[in-house]
């Protein structure tokens, strides 16, 4: 994509002139790792998810959690990069009409001498330097896009000292005129050959793609953690697992041996099935009451 002695867009190397810019918890027992079990409260019961798929939850949680992270990650790429798309497309549009009417008004094509060739990085294509002369014998800079290869350069008219034909968009004064300059030759050259121009589109592919996999991944989550959280409940429903908080806090002397039974008879924390007139879990260690 071309770009005159100020342009719109820039690259890192070089400098321009006239205006334009250089480019879950755990605790121990015992000395013995355990995973705090998972509490699901439904109304006034709750039941406690399996140990199993308590440490699949948390997996889905973290799955959950890296989504959300690459989700505004691939919406700010997406973006950045288009809004930069833009800005490149805009100066090609612009450079292109600067060059039409250049040709209606010959007064505004000049000859310039090559300075120098310098090497983008990012862009990984090259850009060159020029200056033209004034009416009163000044210089003015210039510099055009990353848009040249290693072997456009060695062609003779891009070679240093060389001569370059360029479109005006003023006629050039004073060396301290606001100029704005571009190659002619950039009037047959696409904008894909801007090597900026290709990065962003990249950036924006890749961003996409982040939007994508992030959706895909955030969904599968949320659905699976639902899923299992929803079947181990029905599954501990059947089994009796799920205790009534209701039911637990009454001491009517009718309901009390009832109630008692029901509440020792699996664990509160863990769901373990407990042994008659068991105070404590054998399995997670909690004292019952």
């Amino acid at each position: 994509m071309p770009s005159g002695s100020h342009g719109g867009h820039s690259h890192s190397g070089g400098s321009r002139s006239g205006g334009s810019s250089s480019r879950g918890g755990s605790s121990s027992r015992g000395g013995t790792y355990h995973r705090g079990p998972r509490i699901y409260h439904f109304g006034r019961s709750y039941y406690v998810v399996p140990t199993k798929f308590s440490a699949i939850l948390t997996f889905l949680t973290m799955i959950f959690t890296f989504s959300i992270f690459f989700l505004f990650a691939g919406i700010i790429m997406n973006t950045q990069s288009k809004n930069e798309i833009g800005k490149i497309e805009r100066d090609f549009f612009r450079y292109q009409s600067m060059i039409a009417y250049a040709h209606e008004h010959p007064e505004l094509i000049v000859d310039g001498v090559i300075e120098n060739h310098y090497y983008d990085e990012a862009a990984e294509k090259w850009y060159i330097t020029y200056y033209f002369k004034t009416n009163d014998n000044g210089n003015i800079n210039g510099e055009t896009y990353c848009v040249y290869s290693q072997e456009d350069l060695l062609k003779e008219q891009y070679r240093i000292g060389s001569v370059i034909k360029l479109a005006l968009d003023r006629v050039p004064e004073h060396y301290y005129d606001d100029v704005d300059s571009i190659p002619l030759d950039y009037e047959f050259m696409p904008i894909e050959q801007d090597g900026l121009y290709e990065v962003q589109q990249t950036t924006m592919r890749v961003g996409k793609n982040m939007l994508i996999i992030a959706s895909i991944s955030l969904g599968t989550s949320v659905l699976l953690y639902v899923l299992i959280v929803f079947t181990t409940k029905k599954k501990a429903d059947k089994n009796g697992n799920t205790i009534n908080e209701t039911a637990s806090t009454t001491t009517t002397s009718t309901t009390t041996p009832t109630i008692e039974q029901k509440t020792h008879t699996y664990c509160d924390y863990c769901g373990a099935k407990l042994p008659s007139n068991s105070t404590k879990c054998p399995n997670c260690g909690a004292k019952l009451r």
